[in-house]
């Protein structure tokens, strides 16, 4: 039985939301315990549509503070993963526009890779990052955003539906013609 600030919590505590309300008293390895079992999976979703680790490192942050700071607000009758989800869609969707407010103003400076022992394998993986951030980014925003959420976060259809507002079977058609289009865009990359 783990102690959440001195409290012992009983078998009852299983799932999320049950995780939330003890979050919502300020029992902090509560939050600790939902923070280790959505920190990838969101750090993957926010990283699939920034393609910069360091940017989805600090969405990732931003997104659970923001979840701790509206824990008051959450329903216990709703689903956690939903309510974690759309924080994070709108903590990535705002970095987003942002970035591209920022970018109409000013012009960025490519980085540059050290000569190296390392400098091939770099310049090979910063062309395939490329080529996937060129494919990514041939879709839609919402496109994109269902594409990372089946892929690369591993939601469900039902779950999705929720996150975007979409029916099952918007979700679905969305996420089959955009596969074909990411396969042909990869294909075109290749020859």
């Amino acid at each position: 039985m783990k102690l959440l600030k001195g409290i012992p919590v009983s078998s009852d505590v299983k799932s999320d939301e049950d995780l939330m309300i003890l979050v919502q008293q300020n029992h902090r390895d509560a939050f600790d315990t939902l923070y280790e079992k959505y920190k990838r999976p969101i750090m993957s979703y926010i990283y699939s549509m920034t393609l910069n680790r360091d940017q989805a490192e600090d969405l990732t942050q931003e997104t659970f503070l923001k979840l701790f700071r509206a824990r008051g607000t959450y329903q216990a009758s709703a689903k956690l993963s939903t309510f974690l989800w759309t924080i994070a869609k709108h903590t990535t969707f705002d970095h987003l526009a942002k970035k591209r407010e920022l970018a109409n103003t000013t012009e960025e400076m490519p980085e540059s890779i050290d000569d190296g022992p390392l400098a091939d394998e770099a310049l090979e993986l910063e062309a395939d990052e490329a080529r996937v951030r060129e494919c990514l980014s041939r879709l839609s925003p919402r496109a994109r955003q269902i594409v990372n959420l089946r892929i690369f976060s591993e939601e469900s259809y039902e779950s999705i539906s929720r996150i975007t507002s979409e029916t099952e079977s918007t979700v679905k058609t969305i996420l089959h013609r955009s596969k074909s289009s990411l396969v042909d865009c990869f294909k075109r990359g290749q020859t």
